[in-house]
């Protein structure tokens, strides 16, 4: 296999949508119903950065804080890391911001090294 072959390969497998995300899970990428996979992924991690956003709006670390960020951890656990660069950095810097936050409770701050060695890895 040359390597023409190889970049029409990649021409013919590669997604537009995927381009800019970090990390797809491969076992995801060739399910026979990958659009239907795909379009669930965005919707739910549109899901889960809003309300993890508003649940810090409104000081609910327990329970919504700490389920939305189970949520987000088990959305890297199916899809891996289904999501752009910037999305990436904005909750790396949440979770730190979370963890400096005055009067924090000691379950939330291990809830948030949880999920930061996740998107640190």
């Amino acid at each position: 296999m040359n390597l023409d072959s190889n970049d029409d390969y990649k021409e013919k497998y590669s997604d537009p949508d995927l381009v800019n995300l970090q990390h797809v899970n491969d076992m995801v990428k060739f399910l026979p119903n990958f659009s239907k996979i795909k379009a669930n992924a965005f919707q739910d991690f549109e899901e889960i950065k809003r309300n993890l956003f508003e649940s810090l709006a409104i000081n609910e670390y327990r329970p919504g804080f700490a389920h939305w960020t189970n949520a987000l951890n088990i959305f890297i656990w199916e899809y891996g890391l289904f999501f752009t660069k910037e999305d990436h950095i904005r909750l790396i810097k949440l979770y730190i911001e979370v963890m400096i936050t005055p009067n924090i409770d000691f379950p939330i701050i291990v809830i948030c090294l949880e999920i930061l060695e996740k998107l640190l890895k």
